[in-house]
């Protein structure tokens, strides 16, 4: 008897020996993560063809960098040093005109833009700016990103929708095809939609909260591979805690966005988010590197800017990823420059 307690009782030694042995290599792993990693740019772009920068998107591929602006609105094509191509400015409500854009994105030879003004899907050719055609969108869709399925069938979030219904999938004639999406845990709600999308290389739809950080992703049928909650990591968390109003009673208007964008590039999904560190804004991180699968989900850099301005200390007031020339693009949020980072490897 006396012999059994004897070994419990060191049983239980090594047991609580190896508890803090895996506490301390998981706190471990967690601090890797709480230094920022510092990144300063290598180019600084205030201005295009005499143009200053309002709000951009922008996108790329092998040899070119394009540029939409939404006011005054235009299109431009450059080379991977910003030197002009081409450039389209005509503002108005004619099938090629923009009217406050919103959003870019290259697909095969087509440049696709999210002609917010005129609720519209404009098309252009890539090599020469050359209008293709005009889509009129069937309802009102955010103005974040969108994406492009293989046969050219276009994916928007939607507003106030209903329970999984706030994405929408419209084909090249300007039809609704598809309703579906997902609800949040509190339940679906005007604060607390999915407003990010992007489709992974599987053809998964990757959904991003706003000002509830969950991604989900759903398969081609819209069903749920899986949910991951951002806040267990301490920036989002930080953000989440700091709020002074309940998310699912609020007015819509009165909810802080925490996610203020979001994009995936080749298993890594990169967010800009409110970082809500106190009174000195100098310590502000700008954005997160998550690597993101079907099974998993893990924090897996921080980066923080250096370009001796004010934009420092705030989310981007956009970004685009370069997987091809590894860069990162950011526009300020304060200057509304446009600032090229060589992409860390992590």
């Amino acid at each position: 008897m006396i012999l059994n307690l004897f070994h419990a009782e060191v049983n239980m030694k090594y047991l609580a020996l190896l508890i803090a042995v895996l506490f301390i290599g998981c706190s471990s792993k967690e601090v890797t993560h709480s230094s920022p990693i510092l990144l300063k740019p290598t180019k600084t772009i205030t201005k295009l063809d005499s143009i200053f920068f309002t709000n951009v998107s922008l996108f790329t591929d092998e040899d070119r960098i394009y540029i939409l602006n939404q006011n005054p609105a235009f299109i431009a094509a450059t080379d991977k040093n910003f030197n002009l191509l081409w450039i389209r400015n005509e503002e108005g409500n004619g099938p090629s005109d923009l009217y406050f854009p919103e959003q870019v994105k290259a697909f095969k030879e087509k440049l696709f833009v999210l002609d917010h003004g005129n609720q519209s899907l404009k098309q252009f050719e890539k090599t020469s700016g050359d209008f293709i055609s005009s889509l009129k969108i069937p309802e009102p869709v955010q103005r974040f990103r969108f994406d492009v399925t293989q046969e050219e069938h276009a994916l928007f979030t939607v507003f106030n929708a209903g329970n999984n219904e706030n994405v929408i999938k419209v084909n090249r004639i300007g039809e609704v095809i598809k309703r579906f999406g997902t609800t949040f845990p509190e339940r679906q709600g005007p604060n607390r939609q999915m407003k990010y999308l992007q489709l992974d290389e599987n053809g998964n739809l990757i959904l991003i909260g706003a000002s509830l950080p969950y991604v989900e992703l759903l398969d081609h049928k819209g069903e749920s591979i899986n949910r991951f909650d951002l806040s267990k990591y301490e920036p989002i968390k930080r953000a989440l805690d700091s709020l002074e109003v309940n998310v699912g009673e609020a007015s819509r208007n009165t909810i802080p966005t925490i996610i203020t964008d979001a994009q995936y590039k080749e298993g890594k999904l990169y967010v800009s988010f409110t970082d809500r560190i106190g009174l000195d804004r100098g310590k502000a991180r700008n954005l997160l590197v998550i690597r993101l699968s079907e099974r998993d989900c893990e924090l897996e850099a921080i980066y923080k800017f250096q370009t001796g301005t004010e934009d420092d200390h705030f989310n981007p007031k956009y970004f685009h990823v370069d997987a091809i020339d590894k860069k990162l693009y950011v526009q300020g949020l304060v200057t509304r420059y446009i600032y090229v980072f060589d992409l860390p490897e992590t």
